[in-house]
C-alpha cells in the first residue's frame, strides 16, 4: 500500500510523468481562485460529502489530494482510503509547500 502522504517534489514528478494521476484540491473556492495548480479538480471540504460522487469509477486511480498546508487533504485522503480509494494520498505541506519548494511564482496566502 502507498504511504498516506507524498512530498511535493514526488507529487510534482508523478503528475508530470503519469497523466492518469488525478490532482484533487479540497480547499474552498476563494482559496482555489487565489491560486491553484493546473489540471486540478476542485471539491471543497465543505462540499466533499455531496460532491465525492464526481469520483465514482476512479476508486482504483491514484489520487493526490492537496489543500493549503496539508491538514484538510490528510483528512480527505484518510476518508477516501476508508471508502475504497486505496491509492489516495495527501500532499504534505499543501500548496504552500509547493510554492516555497517548487514554484515561488505561486501566490502564497
Amino acid at each position: 500500500m502507498l504511504p498516506m502522504q507524498i512530498d511535493v517534489e514526488s507529487a510534482s514528478r508523478l503528475l508530470t510523468e503519469d497523466e492518469s494521476v488525478l490532482l484533487l484540491d479540497v480547499r474552498e473556492l476563494a482559496e482555489y481562485e487565489t491560486v491553484h495548480l493546473p489540471n486540478s479538480l476542485l471539491i471543497p471540504t465543505s462540499e466533499f460529502m455531496e460532491k465525492i460522487q464526481q469520483l465514482k469509477g476512479k476508486e482504483n486511480q491514484r489520487i493526490l489530494v492537496i489543500c493549503h498546508h496539508g491538514v484538510r487533504s490528510q483528512g480527505a485522503a484518510t476518508w477516501m482510503r476508508a471508502n475504497g480509494f486505496e491509492q489516495a494520498q495527501s500532499i504534505s505541506g499543501g500548496i504552500d509547500a509547493w510554492a516555497v519548494q517548487l514554484d515561488p511564482d505561486l501566490t502564497r496566502y
